[in-house]
């Protein structure tokens, strides 16, 4: 076996150390050559870029201080389209505040309404005024009633309403008109002694059935003349303004009889004689209750008959 010389070995170490350093040396001495040559190259080309572009700004400088400036036109904005216009947006709302539980408010007043009360119109017969005419005797008035009522709130708006009180401060007047009951006077003549011995035929008949006799009554002779005179228009127990013939004094007249006719009958005895032939009106001369009578005989050529007989009762 061969045997290795120990000290050359670190002489060659140094001297491969010494080699690597001097080729790195030259290495880089070349690298540095090439690189400074390509930074002088590119450091002139953009010397020159950066001239020109000053001389180009420079030139536009003078030119826009020289030039004038442009007139600025500009396009309308087109009009909106009013079918596809946009509604326009409802305004935010405010955020809602928290609803807060009070409790309700009552109260109560008391209300009261006037209203008026309508008077009546009333018709009275006055038989000293002629037929078809009136005379308003009494003007009428209205009355004034006061209602209040409890009317009762629940936060201001009303709940219930009770009548508290009713009062009439002011009664109502009724009208009164007077309406004209007297017959035109007839173109005839009233037989005044023939109408009252109608009175002296009517109790003979009476007493023949044992009953009382009757009285003359001034007031029923002269109702009795009246309703002569509107036979003569109507021979009828409904009077000629539609009323029955008690009408006249309904407090008084109680029976009514009539009769008429020509030749006959022109005397007391013959018109008895004829209401005594009739069933209705001999009830009424034999009526018990009956106490006093009047009667009258009128004779009017113009009229249907020419001689007209009435004859009323009354229990008073």
């Amino acid at each position: 076996m061969k045997k290795t010389n120990n000290r050359s070995l670190p002489i060659i170490i140094i001297v491969s150390l010494l080699l690597a350093i001097l080729f790195a040396t030259i290495i880089f001495s070349l690298s540095q050559g090439i690189l400074g040559g390509n930074h002088s190259t590119k450091l002139g080309r953009s010397e020159k870029k950066v001239s020109k572009a000053r001389k180009k700004a420079k030139k536009s400088q003078t030119k826009k201080d020289t030039d004038p400036e442009p007139a600025l036109k500009s396009e309308p904005d087109p009009k909106p389209d009013p079918a596809v216009e946009e509604a326009p947006q409802p305004a935010p709302k405010e955020p809602s505040k928290p609803k807060v539980n009070k409790p309700p408010v009552y109260s109560s007043k008391m209300i009261c309404n006037d209203q008026a009360l309508p008077f009546q119109t009333i018709n009275q017969d006055d038989p000293n005024l002629e037929q078809g005419k009136t005379v308003v005797s009494q003007s009428g008035a209205s009355g004034l009633k006061r209602d209040c009522y409890l009317v009762k709130y629940q936060d201001g708006q009303e709940i219930s309403r009770q009548l508290s009180s009713s009062e009439v401060i002011k009664q109502p007047v009724n009208k009164i008109v007077k309406v004209g009951t007297k017959p035109p006077q007839p173109s005839g003549t009233f037989n005044y002694a023939q109408a009252s011995q109608v009175l002296t035929y009517v109790n003979q008949e009476r007493a023949a059935q044992g009953l009382p006799a009757l009285v003359w009554n001034n007031d029923l002779a002269y109702y009795a003349r009246i309703r002569a005179g509107e036979t003569v228009t109507k021979f009828d127990h409904i009077r000629p303004n539609g009323q029955l013939y008690y009408s006249l004094n309904p407090g008084l007249i109680n029976g009514e009889n009539l009769v008429a006719g020509t030749p006959v009958p022109v005397t007391a005895a013959q018109a008895v004689q004829k209401w005594m032939q009739s069933p209705a009106h001999r009830a009424n001369i034999l009526e018990a209750r009956f106490k006093s009578m009047g009667a009258a005989y009128l004779v009017a050529p113009s009229g249907l008959y020419k001689n007209y007989w009435v004859q009323l009762f009354s229990v008073q």
